[in-house]
This record gives structure tokens, sequence and C-alpha cells, in this order.
């Protein structure tokens, strides 16, 4: 069995790297955390995959996949997407009840079907408050999503839309959102603290829709996430909050994340770069740890079109075999 190993910043990175070279039918058997002293400071995570005929034979090998190959296939190819196996066996059960009451529905209806019971989604942004906060870790794509969220409801819906940024952490993230704000045609303004928010929220109370960047912070900077929380919570207005999650992350990345990002109260989950992602249990995983619905999946860098609402048919379709567009 030919292994290779592939290393970068961060896990995104990495499973880029895999992608690029080995395309999707890529099985990963090892994540790597590298130390200080390793030979290059510019690569922290090392995955060992394989691919072609050692994957497939591999994945052929792996215990559920025997056990449940024939008798419950959409086990088995839950359970290569990385969905969590409790998980995968309920949505198996629950999809096998209503493909046995429904005769005529196919394994994807059955799971959409499912899927629509199991999880919870929220539907258009602004449609319960008019401020959405982006939040979630460095390089997840929070700028980029809310660039699209904002083209989409100014340009093809006609809404008054208004971006402020409270990112004064990352060089140059603020003059990539004001770039987004010239090109889509909408106001923009920053700010620092709960009372600068407070007067930028303020100063567009007539706007439909203010969409507002955060700054991604370290799993080990308590401070700054409370700075942050802070800064949310005492603005003076409402504000949904969603939690950005990289379809990519593991079941331990993402609970890290959902728990780092707790004292922000998110109340609502975007799944992020799905076309960079090997398996789609993500899209699974993330509302489950969570226990909060889900909005948005990004599926690419074009703004605005590489964003869509959260579906259960999309969730199904990908999980039984159809190709990202």
């Amino acid at each position: 069995m030919l292994e290779q190993t592939f290393r970068a910043r961060d896990y995104d990175e990495a499973l880029r790297k895999v992608k690029r070279v080995l395309g999707s039918d890529a099985l990963i058997l090892s994540t790597k955390h590298l130390g200080m002293g390793h030979g290059n400071p510019e690569e922290s995570v090392e995955l060992t995959v394989v691919a072609g005929v050692d994957a497939l034979e591999l994945k052929r090998n792996q215990p559920i996949a025997t056990n449940h190959k024939k008798s419950q296939p959409l086990l088995a190819r839950m359970v290569d997407q990385g969905v969590m196996e409790s998980l995968a066996k309920r949505i198996s059960r629950n999809t096998q009840h209503y493909k046995d009451t429904r005769n005529s529905w196919s394994t994807r209806e059955a799971l959409e079907q499912t899927l629509n019971a199991d999880l919870q989604f929220s539907g258009p942004a602004g449609a319960e408050r008019r401020v959405i906060a982006m939040v979630g870790p460095t390089g997840v794509g929070k700028t980029t999503t809310i660039a699209k969220l904002a083209s989409h409801a100014s340009l093809q819906q006609h809404r008054k839309v208004a971006l402020v940024s409270i990112d004064n952490v990352r060089l140059g993230a603020t003059e990539q959102l004001e770039r987004y704000a010239q090109l889509i045609g909408v106001p923009m303004e920053r700010a620092h603290n709960s009372e600068s928010l407070g007067l930028a929220l303020s100063k567009f109370h007539e706007e439909d829709l203010v969409l507002v960047d955060t700054a991604g912070r370290s799993p080990r900077d308590k401070r700054a996430m409370a700075d942050t929380a802070t800064c949310l919570h005492r603005a003076g207005e409402s504000m949904d909050v969603h939690l950005c999650l990289p379809a990519s992350a593991s079941r331990r990345e993402l609970q890290a994340t959902i728990d780092h990002h707790a004292p922000l109260h998110p109340n609502q989950i975007t799944v992020t770069k799905l076309d960079e992602a090997i398996q789609y249990g993500g899209l699974l995983n993330s509302p489950t740890l969570s226990d909060l619905p889900l909005a948005f999946f990004t599926t690419g860098q074009r703004v605005p079109e590489d964003i869509e609402l959260a579906t259960a048919a999309r969730i199904a379709s990908l999980l039984t075999g159809e190709e990202l567009h």
C-alpha cells in the first residue's frame, strides 16, 4: 500500500493539497499535528493518505463497510463520508423507515425526508433579525461569505444593505471588505468596540440587512474571544450570530471550534468551502454537535454565485453520490 503525506499550515490547506494531487477518492489514514522544531514553521499539520486502488481496497475492508455494504449501503457510504457512526446509524435507520412506507421513493428522496425531520434549517438571511454577525476561525471564509450575502441581497433582491467590520486583527481584512462594499455599492463602517458598533448599527437603522465581519481568534486567546462577545452582545441591537465551520473539518476539530465560540452565543451554522472538501460528513456533524440550525453552504470563491441556502435536498444529494457543481 502506497501511503503519501501532505504537510501544510492548517488542516484546510492540507486537504486542498490532497484534493489537488490525488482527487476526491483519496482516503485519509491519519492526521498529525506537528510540534515545534520539526524543521518548517510554516507546516503544522500532516495528513497521511492513500489513493486509487489502495484507497478503494481500504474502504472495502473497513468493518463498517464490510458489515453493511450490501444490507445497509447508505450507512456504509455515510461512514465513508465522515459522518459520525452513531449519527449515521440513526439516519440510515430512519431513512429505511421512509423507504419502507413509501415504496416508490429512492434512497435520496427518503434521506432528504429524514434530514428534514432530523435537522433544523434557518431560511433566508435576515428572515428573523436584520443584523447578522459572522464568526469563526481564521481562514474559514467569513469575509467572502459576507460579500456573497451582501451582493445577493443588494443586487438581486434590491434590499438596502450595509457592512460593518470589527476585525481589527487581520492585516488588510477591513480593506478587503471595503473593496467588496465599493464593488457592490453599499455603505460600510469600521468599529472596534460595542459602543462604536452600536453607533454604526444606529447609523444604518434604515437598512434592511446589516452584515458584521469579525476576526478569527486563536483557541487559546480567551481574552480576545471575550472581547468579541462583549462587542456583539452590548451593541444595543439583537442579531443573528452565524458560526462558520469548514465542511472538511473532523469531528474533533468541529467540537473544539464549537466549544471555543460558545461565549459568542451563535444561533446558526454556515458551512463553508464545500468545494475544498473530500468528505461531506461535516454537513451532518456540524448541526448535530452544535444543536443549531443550518443557514448557508458556500461552494466556491465566486461572488455572489457560490452560496446557497442550506437544504436537506442538497445534503442528501451529496451524501448519495452527486458531484458538487
